[in-house]
């Protein structure tokens, strides 16, 4: 892999991540739209949310080490 093409997976990474982090904190700062969305209230959301945070300051410290 070239260092273009894993600049622009790391770029394609970090994006996804923004979006996932965008839509579980929509679902954990407005729980009506999360027990319509996901038919329920459970910690997958919390963790999803969590998890992801990490990746996305994870991602950009690894495109800086290149």
């Amino acid at each position: 892999m070239t260092p273009i093409q894993l600049r622009r997976a790391l770029h394609w990474a970090h994006a996804i991540g923004s979006i996932l982090l965008l839509g579980t904190g929509l679902l954990l700062e407005f729980p009506e739209l999360r027990g319509l969305s996901i038919g329920g209230y459970g910690s997958r959301v919390v963790s999803i949310h969590l998890w992801d945070g990490m990746a996305f300051t994870l991602v950009p410290l690894a495109a800086l080490a290149l």
